[in-house]
């Protein structure tokens, strides 16, 4: 699936971006805020349009990781 032609993030497969969110769970404790977002050490070093794209990707599934562990 390409996104907005962007190749750099058409490169970073879903499975890739799933891994980075549980990551990014277990070392904030719940879905990152902004500020962790951008401060992230990974994050930090993408350019910032790419960082933008994988943003809306890794914050949902941040967000259904944090779900999943509420309820087990």
């Amino acid at each position: 699936m390409s996104f907005a032609g962007n190749p750099i993030y058409d490169g970073v497969m879903i499975s890739a971006r799933r891994q980075r969110a549980e990551a990014m769970v277990d070392r904030y404790g719940g879905v990152p805020t902004p500020d962790q977002w951008t401060g992230d050490p990974i994050v930090s070093r993408l350019k910032a349009e790419t960082a933008g794209f994988l943003y809306h990707d890794v914050h949902r599934f941040a967000a259904e990781a944090a779900q999943k562990r509420a309820r087990e």
